[in-house]
């Protein structure tokens, strides 16, 4: 009998299969030919009767059928093709939300399947394999170089050639994040020489807010949405909003970073809403984390934005945003909080302001 293997099954007995062509040519019954063959009756009788299909592989059936399974493995590869990384864990956590929209029954724990489903899915599709990425520190000394900057331009000559996009920079958009902390940098002080400490006044608060920015290849900036610390809504009541930009898109996370989540829905809040009506579009990230999202890649492609990743660890040197906007808007940032400060000693910069 088919023997079960860390959740898994081995493929059907070839004495089963015995058994039941001796039977189906009234050579035995199905009493003496599980004797025989050293099979369960009531197993034999199931594939005899044509309770169980003919050819089926032993244990249980699978979540998804082979055909939805094909579609997962497609997807996972198009991504990678795409210059995106999909973990196992993402794939996974992807699977079951796909099962929980389709509405089907599974043996997932808390909505998320297993080692053993993996497992199987691997086995059944053997054309999905896992890559170790390098560490991030030989990654970073060598990823910046002439043949890995020359492949990115060459990959994004080639898609703006499919999309048709050579003389279209304002369908052509550069998405990244930054950090604004309210402890900022104070500028410098004249003093007298030989003096090695100079206090600068600054807020007693570490905390942060991500800015999520994105501008086109025309210069069109969209409207930023602002990541702040917290895990409810109640999180931004101590933000003026009203001061701030007035097409702003405000959102939370526990440690005001941009995840999955955040990514998705500034996607749909900012992006859709600002980009335009014209299809495609090219939107150009960088390989961070919240930028992998299975989802964020499929909204995407239904909405005929093409997404381009940079290559990893070159977003210092390679991306618009960080060559051009983030450097001068944080110095004005630390002057304009400077300026604020020097006001009155009871000037601190904080969350209302």
């Amino acid at each position: 009998m088919a023997r079960k293997v860390k959740g898994l099954y081995q493929k059907q007995s070839p004495m089963l299969q015995r058994a039941i062509e001796a039977v189906r040519s009234n050579q035995m019954s199905i009493r003496k030919a599980a004797d025989h063959y050293g099979v369960k009756k009531s197993t034999l009788g199931d594939h005899v009767s044509g309770k169980i299909a003919t050819g089926r592989k032993s244990g249980r059936s699978t979540v998804f059928e082979l055909d939805v399974e094909k579609q997962i493995v497609a997807k996972a590869q198009l991504v990678s093709q795409q210059g995106f990384g999909v973990s196992r864990k993402q794939l996974m956590r992807k699977a079951g939300q796909l099962a929980r929209t389709m509405k089907l029954k599974t043996p997932f724990k808390k909505g998320i399947p297993g080692q053993a489903w993996w497992d199987g899915f691997r086995q059944r599709n053997p054309e999905l394999v896992l890559r170790k990425p390098e560490k991030l520190a030989s990654t970073r000394a060598r990823n910046l170089n002439k043949p890995v900057v020359d492949n990115y331009f060459k990959d994004l000559d080639n898609t703006l050639t499919e999309l048709n996009l050579r003389d279209s920079p304002n369908a052509i958009w550069n998405m990244d994040e930054t950090n604004s902390n309210m402890e900022h940098t104070p500028a410098k002080k004249c003093s007298r020489k030989g003096v090695k400490s100079v206090p600068g006044l600054v807020s007693n608060s570490r905390e942060s807010v991500t800015v999520v920015a994105c501008i086109s290849a025309a210069g069109i900036a969209m409207p930023p949405m602002n990541v702040v610390k917290g895990k409810t809504e109640k999180s931004l009541n101590g933000f003026n909003k009203s001061e701030g930009h007035e097409n702003a898109v405000w959102a939370f996370q526990k440690n005001a970073w941009i995840d999955d989540a955040g990514c998705l829905k500034w996607f749909r809040e900012v992006f859709l809403q600002n980009c335009g009506p014209t299809r495609p579009q090219l939107l150009i990230v960088d390989q961070h984390r919240s930028h992998e999202a299975l989802d964020l890649l499929e909204e995407g492609m239904r909405e005929n934005v093409r997404i381009l990743a940079l290559p990893p660890h070159t977003t210092h040197f390679l991306c618009p945003l960080d060559r051009t906007v983030f450097g001068p808007f944080k110095k004005h940032y630390n002057s304009a909080c400077y300026d604020f400060t020097m006001q009155s000693p009871s000037n601190l910069v904080m969350k209302w302001n």
